[in-house]
C-alpha cells in the first residue's frame, strides 16, 4: 500500500499497489518489473513523453519511447543491444531538478572503492526519496531506476535507499496519524449534540417498549384479565363425584403423578435450565437503557480507515527494515492495532466509544471494500 503524501506536508491518502518491494536481483540493472501497465493518476498533469528516434540520453541511442502519458519504459541500444530502461522523464516535473542534482554528485565522485557507497551522496539520495514518497513515485519504477544512475544493482540499491530513509519514511507517516487524530476528536467534539440526541431517543424509545411489556404482562397474569378463564371452567360439564373416584385419585398421588412431576422437573432442569438461563440474561440485558454509543460518519470513517492503514503500513515497514538487515524480530498488524483503537477512542467524549465498536466498524469498512471491488472485476 502506498500513500501520496499531499504537497510535501506528510498528509497522506491512499494509493493501489505495493511499495515497491525489496527488488530482485534477478531483474538486473533497469530491468522490466513485469507491470508496464501506465498509471494516470489525477493531478499529474497529464506528462506526454514522447521522444524522437535517435535521441541520445545518458550516452545511450534512444530508439524507442512511447506517447502514452504513463509509459514508464524506453527501449535503448547499448553495444549494439536493445533494452528497456525506466524513462525518467515518466516522473513527476517536482523530481527532474533533484535527478539533474544527483546525476552531477554521481558525476563528481571518484568511485574508486566500489564497495563502499559514497556518504556525500546519501543526503541527496534520501531527499529525492522522500519527495518521490510525497509524489507516490517511490515504487518499482524508482528502485529500477537507480541502476541507471548507479553502478550498483536494483537490490542492493533498494536495500540502501529503503534503510536510509526508514526513520524519516515513517515519522512522515506518524505525523500523518497524529494530524488524522486531531482531526477526528475536533469532529467528534463537535458531533457530541447529535449524538447526546441519538442517545436521549432512544432511551425515550427503550422506556416506552418496557413501559408496554409491563402493561402485557400485567393483562397476562390469571385473574388480571376479568375472570373469563374462571367462567369458561365453571360452565363445562360435570358429574358428581364418588368415593371410588377419590380413592383412585388419592393413589395416583401416591405413585403415577409424584413420578410426572420428578420427570417434568428434572428435565427442566436438565434441558431448559441453559436455555432459560440465557433467556434470563437476554431479558436482564433487554431491561437496562441503551448505553451510551457514538455512531461515527462517514467522514470520521474514513479517517479511521486511514488511520489503520497508516498503521499496517509503519508495521509493512518495520519487517521489511529488519529483514533487510536480517534480523528474526517480526511486528504484528494486531499488536499495533490496538494502541491505534485506544488513541481513537481518546480523540471521543469519556464513555461515548469503546475499541469494540470501532473493530466493529472496521471490520465492516473492510467489508464493503473488498465488495466494491469485486463488483468491479
Amino acid at each position: 500500500m502506498r500513500f501520496v503524501f499531499d504537497d510535501g506536508t506528510g498528509g497522506a491518502t491512499a494509493a493501489g499497489g505495493g511499495d515497491g518491494g525489496s527488488g530482485d536481483e534477478g531483474e538486473g540493472e533497469g530491468g522490466e518489473s513485469g507491470d508496464e501497465s501506465s498509471r494516470e493518476r489525477e493531478g499529474k498533469g497529464g506528462r506526454n513523453n514522447k521522444k524522437g528516434s535517435g535521441a541520445v540520453d545518458n550516452g545511450v541511442v534512444v530508439v524507442g519511447g512511447g506517447a502514452d502519458k504513463r509509459k514508464r519504459y524506453t527501449t535503448v541500444v547499448e553495444n549494439g543491444k536493445k533494452r528497456k530502461v525506466v524513462d525518467i522523464t515518466s516522473f513527476h516535473p517536482a523530481l527532474h531538478p533533484l535527478f539533474n542534482q544527483l546525476k552531477a554528485a554521481i558525476a563528481a565522485e571518484s568511485w574508486e572503492v566500489k564497495g563502499r557507497f559514497p556518504q556525500s551522496i546519501k543526503p541527496l539520495l534520501a531527499s529525492v526519496a522522500l519527495t518521490a514518497i510525497k509524489l507516490d513515485e517511490y515504487d518499482e519504477h524508482f528502485f529500477s531506476l537507480m541502476p541507471t544512475l548507479f553502478m550498483y544493482n536494483k537490490f542492493t540499491m533498494t536495500k540502501l535507499i529503503k534503510r536510509t530513509v526508514f526513520s524519516e519514511h515513517t515519522a512522515m507517516i506518524v505525523e500523518r496519524q497524529e494530524a488524522l487524530l486531531t482531526q477526528l476528536k475536533k469532529d467528534a467534539d463537535e458531533g457530541l449534540v447529535r449524538a447526546q440526541e441519538e442517545w436521549e431517543k432512544s432511551v425515550v424509545a427503550w422506556d416506552k417498549r418496557q413501559k408496554k411489556a409491563k402493561a402485557a404482562n400485567t393483562l397476562s397474569v390469571p385473574g388480571g384479565g376479568g375472570g373469563s378463564g374462571a367462567e369458561s371452567v365453571s360452565n363445562a360439564p360435570t358429574r358428581n363425584p364418588s368415593p371410588l373416584d377419590d380413592h383412585e385419585h388419592d393413589h395416583d398421588l401416591d405413585h403415577g403423578d409424584e413420578d410426572v412431576v420428578m420427570h417434568d422437573a428434572s428435565t427442566k432442569s436438565g434441558k431448559d435450565g441453559g436455555e432459560e438461563g440465557k433467556e434470563g440474561k437476554g431479558k436482564e440485558k433487554a431491561e437496562q437503557p441503551p448505553a451510551k454509543k457514538y455512531r461515527m460518519t462517514e467522514s470520521m470513517k474514513a479517517i479511521v480507515w486511514e488511520l489503520v492503514l497508516l498503521s499496517n503500513e509503519c508495521c509493512r515497514l518495520e519487517n521489511e527494515k529488519n529483514n533487510l538487515e536480517g534480523s528474526v524480530m517480526q511486528v504484528s498488524e494486531q499488536g499495533l492495532r490496538k494502541v491505534l483503537y485506544q488513541k481513537i477512542v481518546s480523540c471521543f467524549p469519556s464513555g461515548w466509544m469503546n475499541s469494540g465498536q470501532i473493530s466493529r466498524d472496521v471490520s465492516a469498512m473492510k467489508k464493503k471494500l473488498e465488495k466494491e471491488l469485486e463488483e468491479e472485476e
